[in-house]
């Protein structure tokens, strides 16, 4: 379906090591080498970014921020420990970092470089899938910054593409699936990875969401009470979704992001001029009822 075209079949892997007993953390380390084997639309969108990024990044500048390390995540591949000494070594001098200046134990010194970070939109809940706790940790659609990023949410340094991809299974390893009448594990929320690049030599800093909706389908005397609650607020926030894309194409209707919580969070996205949506549909030729 929708989430095996753009991540290939990396979220069933994920559930079947789970259902074997598995904890997360150890899911993790068991479908880490499935991350170079899979070929898919998500994998090879996040490998031509990070080539792009390569290309058009500015020189790297040092900088002091408030950081911590996710499990699996936090380890970076050989090339990218390599890359990162060599980056130290060409910005050693004293006048861009002041080596008597003290540091707090929650602070390092890093070098400006992409950031990432996934949510998942439940029953018009907003949960954050990578924090550190290891839970789904509700945060508000409401708080954000002056970049409109969430607050309290976890963004890790992703300095690869092979950083995000580990990201992603720590992410499905915490995502809401649940069995319906036509999918033995269907997704119940509506997932949202965010990368974000600094600002470049070409241009501004730039966002990059990855968008995997939730499944949609008619609800009937089979359903559960649970999946029809799911499915009123699946089909409420694609129904959003939906009057806002329309009123983004008249010039007579003005556009409403608060509607639901996915306008609210992809409203950078969603903006003429400033933002770009592409979408993917899976279509098939069956009578299916998703």
């Amino acid at each position: 379906g929708k989430t095996y075209t753009m991540f290939g079949n990396l979220p069933n892997t994920v559930l079947r090591v789970i259902e074997n007993g598995a904890t997360p953390n150890e899911a993790c380390n068991l479908v880490h080498p499935y991350i170079s084997g899979n070929d898919c639309f998500a994998w090879r969108m996040y490998d031509d970014a990070y080539r792009w990024w390569v290309r058009n990044k500015k020189p790297t500048t040092p900088t002091t921020i408030t950081t911590r390390e996710l499990g699996s995540i936090s380890s970076n591949s050989d090339e990218d420990n390599e890359e990162e000494e060599k980056a130290k070594e060409k910005n050693a001098p004293s006048d861009d970092i002041d080596p008597s200046s003290e540091k707090e134990a929650s602070e390092k010194v890093v070098y400006k470089k992409p950031t990432f970070c996934c949510v998942q939109i439940y029953n018009e809940r907003v949960y954050d899938l990578l924090s550190a706790d290891g839970s789904n940790t509700e945060i508000d659609k409401h708080a954000t910054d002056t970049n409109g990023d969430l607050r309290n949410v976890s963004w890790i340094v992703a300095p690869s593409a092979h950083v995000v991809k580990q990201a992603l299974i720590v992410a499905f390893t915490r995502r809401m699936v649940g069995s319906t009448a036509w999918n033995s594990a269907s997704s119940r929320s509506h997932l949202i990875a965010t990368l974000s690049f600094p600002k470049s030599q070409k241009g501004g800093a730039i966002k990059v969401h990855l968008v995997d909706l939730a499944g949609s389908e008619r609800a009937g005397s089979h359903h559960s009470r649970v999946r029809m609650q799911e499915g009123c607020a699946i089909n409420k926030s694609l129904s959003a979704l939906g009057r806002l894309i329309n009123s983004l194409s008249s010039k007579d209707i003005v556009p409403s992001y608060r509607d639901s919580c996915l306008t609210w969070l992809l409203r950078d996205c969603l903006v003429p001029r400033t933002g770009r949506a592409i979408m993917l549909a899976m279509v098939t030729p069956d009578s299916f009822q998703e």
